[in-house]
Formats: C-alpha cells, structure tokens, sequence
C-alpha cells in the first residue's frame, strides 16, 4: 500500500496517529509482528494494536513489576496467546532492584521521587532485565516493530539496553518523556533525543502533553521512527486542530472535522 493514499491521524491522541501510522506503513510492520509493552500497566496499548482490524502484530510481550498491575495483566490475558506478560522491569543492565511506589500504581519506578508526595509508600523487589538479553533468551524469531516504553523516567535506560534490537530490529518506538523533575536522575528529554539521534531515530510525533498547575510543561509522549522511514514526498504541512475548532461547527455537517466536532461535544 502507499503511504500516501492515507492520511495521517493527528487530531486525538498519539495512539490515534500511530495507529494511523501502522496502517499507512502496514508493509512494514508486517514483517515486524512482535510488540514490545515496558510500563504496561493494565495493558490497554498492546490490546488496541493487537486487537485492531487487520492489525499486523501477532504477539504483545507486557513487562509490569509492580505485583498488584501484574495480577490485573495476567486475569485480563489468561488464556490469549497473543500476550505474554512478564513480572520484570526493564533497564540497561540486568539483576535486581527496587521498585519503590508511592500513590497512584501507574506511577512506580525504579528511581526514587523528586521531593515529598503523598500517599502510602511501597518498595517492591523486581527482577531487571534488558530488552536485548530477554529477546536472546526468548524462544521468539519474529522482529520488533514497536517498543513503547513508560517507566517513570527510567526509559533512556531502557532504551541503551536494547541497542541490538535497535539496530537490527528497528522498531517504531514510544516514550515517555518527562519535562519537569520528578524522580532522581530521571532521563531528559533532550537526553533520550540524543541518544536515539545517535542510532539513526528521528522525533515523528508529540502527542498526550501535561501541564503544570503554573503552566509549565509536565510531560509528553513522543514517538520515534527509523530515518530511513522518513520521507518528504508530501511537502504541506497542516497543524493539528484545536479545541475550538473541534468543537465549532461548520457549515458542511459531513465533513470528518465536524464528525470530530460532534464526538467531542458528546463527551
């Protein structure tokens, strides 16, 4: 398929566009089925690019260390060979550390918090591996064709464990970048852009931005793409809609802008 016959998604989220990606790139991905979930959660990522029609990935493996989000993983997956979930978090080197999570469980990490916050705190012993040593030891010859990573500023470092995959692989790849301090030592945004400049990424996307309460920004979630994916062949450049004009009507009801428009205002 051309990738050009199909327009790009960038008016929701950056699942949106990268789901929009993966179709306009489906020869691609097609010979890259295995998806890569670190930070999994409760797995929402790897079910919608599994479950998506005509989707190319054949297998999500979901790395969570935090117990409580590794039990809901393994109830929501029992029984689906599409998934394989794993009680590991990921890093640049291999062994054991501490997973130390304090309020919300999405928000655990192997850094310790920047400053004070509040809620009960739990430290957890998690086993850590990297991306390259997991792959060698798995049983799985199929390429990578998307790593997402969200570990609480941890992800620099996991992206340095899997330099192999990287560059043999070479996977699309989504990161959580954080903007403003919140764990010790945590990756910089333009830390995780020069490591990845240096094995031949470019930035495609920044979608799912936070802000701070004054204004200040929080963090992002940005994709990066292969260079040689990276093609001019359509010079325009459009911005993404705003609010304002995803929720103003126009005179053409069956415009997709307006069927956008309409969707919002039902929220």
């Amino acid at each position: 398929m051309n990738p050009a016959a199909i327009p790009p998604r960038i008016s929701g989220s950056l699942e949106d566009w990268l789901q929009g990606q993966v179709a306009r790139h489906a020869d691609w991905f097609a010979q890259r089925p295995l998806l890569l979930d670190v930070g999994a959660y409760h797995g929402d990522f790897s079910r919608r690019f599994i479950e998506a029609p005509s989707s190319p990935f054949r297998e999500a493996i979901l790395f969570e260390p935090n117990p409580e989000n590794f039990i809901v993983l393994q109830k929501a997956f029992a029984g689906d060979n599409r998934f394989r979930v794993e009680a590991a978090a990921c890093a640049d080197k291999a062994g054991n550390a501490q997973l130390v999570c304090q309020g919300e469980r999405y928000t655990g990490s192997l850094l310790a918090y920047e400053g004070d916050r509040p809620g009960p705190r739990n430290v957890h012993p998690v086993a850590v591996t990297t991306l390259d040593q997991f792959l060698a030891e798995s049983n799985t010859s199929r390429q990578v064709g998307i790593i997402k990573i969200d570990t609480q500023g941890n992800d620099l470092r996991v992206l340095q464990g899997a330099t192999r995959i990287l560059r043999a692989h070479r996977p699309w790849l989504v990161v959580e970048m954080l903007a403003t301090p919140r764990f010790v030592n945590q990756a910089k945004p333009v830390e995780v852009m020069a490591f990845l400049d240096g094995e031949r990424y470019f930035m495609a996307a920044q979608f799912n931005e936070y802000y701070t309460a004054t204004g200040w920004l929080a963090w992002f979630d940005a994709s990066f793409v292969p260079s040689e994916v990276f093609s001019m062949e359509a010079t325009a450049n459009v911005p993404r809609p705003t609010i304002a004009e995803m929720t103003t009507p126009r005179q053409d009801d069956s415009s997709l802008g307006n069927k956008l428009r309409r969707l919002f205002q039902s929220r």
